[in-house]
């Protein structure tokens, strides 16, 4: 595991406890969040493991409570490295990891982008590749304030860009021009358009020329209040036009058609408790992996834990390591009853209809109804949905 894996890196002990009282000495432990584990009872003591940092809190807990406390064991990297101190290959291959590490401190290993809503981290990513700001580039060569206008050029949306390198990571920080979240006041002048297709079932303007009814059907992208106002003379003839940040509430019904299905014989993942390990380790691109032998295992599930490697947050290196799973299950044909069948398809339809409930929507009418034959269940209908609409665009200007 990952945590076995750190306890290596950050050294351990066991110690082998006497004591008067075994349960006060690990409520002690436990008030003092003093982590502990692989507890075990040994010739009228008992042994555990703790980390060097809770073992040195833990002494002078002991001497007030008259604890007596053995060293078993020393376990980890810094022992080792103690141990080795005065061996001139190991003392050779320290300095060489020691300015390794100093070298791989002048490159990106890390990027982290967060804010960003309309165009994915993936996107991102390669663009940043493109533009040479990626992993194992020379943070000397990475102009950030070059970068966030580049930023800002290449997606229109990002309205405000924040490029910094701390460490050895990149942080991108990023604000998007939003219409939805900015204040009346702060709103440029701006049109309402359906964000879907429906009926008008509710509308009231506080601010521009509505353009529907209620009862009106309109299509994805139909103008609804319109940002412009007609300026009328005394004899209400138009004389010009003021435009503004239109704003209303706007409710829309609209029918979805339903359906799912899926067949009453499956098969379903039986896990047999098996299960072998190996480890791997990559160093830039390079992988070094110890996987575990398939032996007997017919079926089996192969799951990866990787960590990156690093002193902090963002001082992380080129080198990732972690574990491989590989679990064996044996596969077992099974078959729904009519009665299973229609109560795990009344589960799927009220997590969906939940989905709906969590984004506002209100389910109007639920016309959907469940069938089973020999070979499957399905479900099929139409939901009558009611929800807000009325999305915001920046309005296009004309020369008039």
């Amino acid at each position: 595991m990952m945590a076995n894996i750190q306890r290596q890196m950050k050294g351990y002990v066991r110690i082998r406890v006497h004591t008067v009282s075994y349960d006060r000495f690990l409520n002690i432990c436990a008030l003092h969040n003093l982590y502990i584990w692989d507890l075990k009872p040994v010739e009228n003591a008992y042994e555990m493991n703790l980390s060097i940092e809770a073992f040195r809190r833990l002494k002078p807990l002991a001497r007030k409570t008259g604890t007596h406390i053995r060293i078993v064991k020393k376990c980890g990297l810094p022992f080792w490295l103690f141990r080795n101190r005065h061996r001139k290959a190991f003392a050779a291959g320290f300095l060489g990891g020691a300015s390794l590490l100093f070298l791989f401190s002048f490159f990106i290993w890390n990027i982290e982008v967060s804010g960003n809503r309309s165009a994915s981290a993936e996107v991102i990513y390669r663009y940043l590749k493109e533009e040479k700001a990626t992993y194992g580039t020379l943070k000397n060569t990475i102009d950030c304030k070059k970068l966030q206008a580049d930023l800002r050029e290449k997606f229109p949306d990002f309205l405000w860009v924040s490029a910094k390198i701390k460490g050895t990571s990149l942080l991108i920080d990023v604000k998007e021009n939003d219409l939805q979240d900015l204040t009346p006041e702060e709103l440029p002048e701006s049109d309402l358009i359906a964000g879907t297709a429906g009926t008008i079932e509710r509308i009231i303007t506080r601010q521009g020329t509505p353009q529907v009814h209620v009862g009106d059907r309109v299509k994805k992208g139909d103008l609804l209040v319109s940002s412009e106002i007609p300026i009328l003379n005394d004899e209400k003839e138009v004389t010009g036009y003021e435009y503004c940040a239109a704003d209303a509430d706007i409710l829309i019904k609209t029918v979805y058609e339903y359906r799912d299905s899926f067949p009453l014989l499956y098969e379903e993942k039986l896990y047999t408790g098996r299960e072998k390990s190996g480890f791997l380790i990559q160093l830039g691109s390079q992988l070094f992996s110890l996987k575990p032998k398939k032996e007997s295992y017919q079926a089996y599930d192969l799951v990866t834990e990787e960590r990156q490697f690093g002193f902090s947050r963002y001082f992380k290196l080129p080198l990732f390591y972690g574990r491989i799973y590989m679990r064996e299950y044996r596969l077992v044909k099974k078959r729904y009853s009519s009665g299973e069948a229609i109560a795990r398809m009344q589960e799927k339809i009220e997590k969906n209809m939940e989905k709906i409930r969590e984004k506002g929507v209100q389910i109007f009418e639920n016309d959907v109804k469940i069938e089973t034959d020999e070979k499957s269940c399905s479900a099929s209908g139409r939901l009558t949905l009611i929800q807000k609409t009325g999305k915001r665009v920046e309005r296009t200007k004309t020369d008039s």
